[in-house]
């Protein structure tokens, strides 16, 4: 059915009317058109679920890494609680040296060790007309035979054990 021209022009205007003049696309361009939404909405949507990917990668980089900062956080305060201890414990030591060398400062006082030797040890203190002089560069004593029996036998027993093996 052909219908003319002057059936969609509207007197007193010079514009045709709206919506009277259509083409009606026909199917292939309606499954082309159809297509390239479907294609459009696929690449919106890959591009939503990029993003997606992008900020879930990074929520659990930061998550990682704070994860990170908290053990190392960790092991500096351990360390640190650890050389708290070791300078307490030197303190201490310290503290507990000086009191042994006061200690042994006063113990080695010659008066001390008398009144000690005296009153704990009995020792009763030599007067100078009781004095015995020795002379220790002559050998009062006799050898040992024993032992100078010994000393030449291992002697032999090396000498036989170096010429076997």
């Amino acid at each position: 059915m052909l219908m003319d021209k002057s059936s969609y022009y509207i007197n007193g205007s010079t514009i045709e009317s709206p919506n009277t003049y259509e083409e009606i696309p026909s199917k292939q361009e309606y499954e082309k058109l159809k297509k390239s939404k479907i294609e459009k909405n696929n690449r919106q949507k890959h591009k939503k679920n990029l993003q997606k990917r992008k900020t879930i990668i990074a929520v659990t980089a930061v998550f990682a890494l704070g994860l990170l900062l908290m053990y190392n956080q960790s092991k500096v305060y351990s360390k640190q609680m650890k050389l708290t201890e070791l300078k307490r414990n030197i303190s201490e030591l310290r503290l507990t040296h000086e009191d042994t060398q006061m200690k042994l400062y006063k113990l080695s006082n010659i008066e001390t060790i008398r009144k000690n030797a005296q009153n704990k040890v009995g020792m009763v203190s030599m007067k100078k007309t009781k004095n015995v002089y020795v002379n220790f560069s002559k050998n009062y004593f006799k050898p040992r035979t024993s032992e100078a029996k010994m000393s030449k036998t291992k002697e032999l027993l090396i000498k036989l054990k170096n010429l076997l093996f």
